[in-house]
């Protein structure tokens, strides 16, 4: 076992309240399990920004991964502050994405991780169809393109980060 998760918060399809409470009692005893284990934790977070940061700050010392992050750049750079890398996927390559694309810009490279989330979220120009491991080049070539730095730089240190976080070193 590498890391906690996913777990999280997804406020798109049910804002019930008492469906909410829930979804946040099960998430801080994900983060708990975390921080009781020194296991990273891999954080979903669909709506929910605010919330997943209170929730991160009231639990010192969690750390893991925004998996998919949707948010923008003041929120990718709190949850870092908080111990968190950032991983994109797929839809940072959509013509749509600028916020995800600035909020990439913004990262360091090295709290910067990328994922494919397959089989959803497949990259430019694979949208709509079933995502797979290979397409995270697109990823990288986005970011590598936004941070102005080459493919190279951005596939190594991402590697690197994926390791530290995951003790695979």
């Amino acid at each position: 076992v590498v890391a906690i998760g996913e777990t999280g918060l997804d406020y798109y399809h049910n804002t019930d309240a008492e469906h909410l409470e829930l979804q946040q009692k099960c998430f801080k005893e994900f983060l708990r399990l975390g921080l009781t284990y020194n296991l990273p934790v891999i954080i979903h977070d669909r709506e929910a920004h605010a919330d997943i940061a209170k929730i991160v700050e009231s639990l010192p010392g969690v750390q893991g991964a925004m998996h998919c992050f949707s948010g923008d750049a003041a929120f990718a750079l709190k949850m870092i502050s908080l111990g968190f890398y950032i991983s994109f996927a797929g839809n940072i390559t959509y013509k749509s994405a600028h916020m995800l694309r600035e909020a990439a810009k913004a990262v360091p490279l090295d709290r910067l991780l990328v994922e494919t989330d397959a089989p959803f979220l497949s990259p430019m120009p694979f949208r709509g169809k079933p995502n797979e491991p290979a397409r995270v080049r697109y990823v990288i070539e986005t970011i590598a393109q936004v941070k102005s730095l080459s493919y190279e730089a951005v596939a190594e240190a991402t590697s690197l980060n994926a390791k530290a976080l995951f003790q695979l070193c």
